[in-house]
């Protein structure tokens, strides 16, 4: 009797390996967020005062695509910031250092529900450059994230 190889257990076989490849590639697209590029840059206004105004959405502030506007206060001074999360995602903000530390704002579990507004106080005593951000995790990576500029 002749062998006879048995296609379909190998057609199966086949099929699962390009099934998991498939499933793969979404799960990666799901979880690792594409990267802000600088041809989605807008220019992004700067924003001054002691009560700003901050829209959060799907990735970005205020309206734009990707980023947010700069903000710039007077160091030590008491800034009133009024947060509008306007996405589906719940987000947050949160300053940092250029290195990550977090100086001021709300931590990633401390979240604001989609359509909710919360206004919160923060005072930076130093001067210097620092980038606010949404630390809900892979939110920083798909824009999420600004600059804030403390001024003498």
């Amino acid at each position: 009797m002749e062998y006879q190889p048995k296609t379909h257990v190998n057609a199966a076989i086949i099929a699962g390996i390009i099934g998991l490849i498939w499933l793969s590639a979404i799960w990666v697209n799901l979880v690792i967020p594409p990267s802000a590029t600088p041809a989605e840059a807008e220019e992004a206004p700067t924003l001054r005062g002691e009560r700003i105004e901050i829209v959060m959405h799907e990735w970005g502030f205020n309206q734009l695509k990707r980023g947010g506007p700069t903000i710039e206060i007077k160091a030590g001074q008491e800034i009133e910031i009024v947060l509008t999360n306007q996405g589906k995602n719940f987000h947050s903000f949160q300053i940092r250092t250029k290195d990550g530390q977090p100086v001021a704002g709300l931590t990633k579990d401390d979240t604001i529900d989609p359509g909710a507004t919360r206004t919160i106080k923060i005072r930076i005593d130093q001067p210097g450059e620092y980038i606010y951000v949404c630390p809900v995790s892979g939110h920083p990576e798909k824009g999420m994230q600004g600059t804030i500029i403390v001024t003498e």
